[in-house]
């Protein structure tokens, strides 16, 4: 991990306004690496954090596009929703589980 962050931040730092503010372009190679696919565990990191894959912002552009939100939300179903994202992470991480003891 240590090595993809050296050469991620060396990538980015390469220009001549960047070489100084290298510890700005940090989080955006984490998020780069936590959004990728890891071998071992077969998921991306986000995923096992936060219970779905990442969204960019193109992603949020082109869902406002094509989505229409209701102004009255309905408790029930936020509440049905939140139920599902929580088996959600947790088939997720016996799934991370499952990959490590195979790896």
């Amino acid at each position: 991990m240590i090595k993809t962050m050296k050469h991620g931040i060396t990538m980015l730092s390469t220009t001549l306004e960047n070489v100084d503010y290298w510890d700005e372009q940090l989080a955006k190679v984490m998020f780069g690496y936590i959004c990728e696919i890891q071998a071992n565990i077969k998921f991306f990191p986000f995923m096992i954090m936060i219970g779905r894959t990442p969204h960019l912002r193109a992603d949020n552009y082109l869902h406002s596009l094509t989505t229409v939100i209701d102004d009255i939300v309905d408790v029930e179903i936020v509440v049905a929703q939140f139920l599902q994202k929580m088996k959600l992470i947790a088939n997720i991480h016996e799934n991370v589980l499952f990959n490590v003891e195979q790896a």
